[in-house]
């Protein structure tokens, strides 16, 4: 009788494949930057907070750096939040799927030059007078730094994504109607129509 021979398969996955094999669901950056202000809005309902987002488009020349900041009660499981579709920190059906803010950065820029970070401050944050922040590039081991003060986290509690967005991406906000090249002020104003109807 032959002998039977089990063997493991190591099928964890890579965190740089991963974070590629994510990151083309998207028309355009509108529907990107729309996952970003999902986070805070649901937290804000669950919440009961009357929040704020605000955003900050910077040109760079080849890219345009984003900010996403709100004055939520930020992010109380950062592991949970940058685990493969994790399901614990879902606060209503904006992100009840755990991909939104993993699928948002991976859209915006999953290659060799990701930069990215999250700041977020939470009430036990506060207390000890430090932040949390997680950076680029993606990994499915990531560390998670504990920091004095409050970091870019305007007042209390909220949280700050950072993402630099290549000037490819970006000009998707173009709509396919408009034939001719768009200045940065009209790219601007394209995304405050979308968000406008969006939200």
């Amino acid at each position: 009788m032959r002998e039977i021979i089990i063997r493991n398969i190591d099928n964890a996955p890579n965190g740089k494949e991963f974070f590629a094999g994510i990151s083309g669901n998207f028309k355009d950056f509108g529907q990107t930057l729309c996952e970003l202000i999902d986070n805070p809005i649901s937290n804000f309902h669950a919440h009961g907070i009357r929040g704020r987002v605000e955003i900050v488009l910077e040109e760079q020349g080849d890219h345009v750096d984003v900010m996403v900041r709100d004055n939520g009660t930020g992010i109380k499981n950062m592991d949970a939040a940058l685990t493969i579709a994790a399901r614990s920190c879902a606060e209503s059906t904006l992100n009840e799927h755990g991909m939104g803010l993993k699928h948002a950065l991976a859209s915006i820029n999953a290659g060799e030059d990701q930069h990215w970070s999250i700041q977020t401050r939470t009430a036990e944050d506060v207390a000890n007078d430090r932040y949390q922040r997680a950076e680029g590039p993606y990994d499915i081991h990531m560390p998670v730094s504990m920091i004095p003060g409050s970091g870019e986290v305007a007042g209390g509690t909220g949280t700050v994504v950072r993402v630099r967005c290549p000037m490819h991406k970006f000009l998707t906000l173009k709509p396919a109607s408009k034939k001719e090249e768009p200045t940065f002020a009209q790219m601007a104003a394209y995304l405050r129509e979308t968000l406008r109807y969006t939200y």
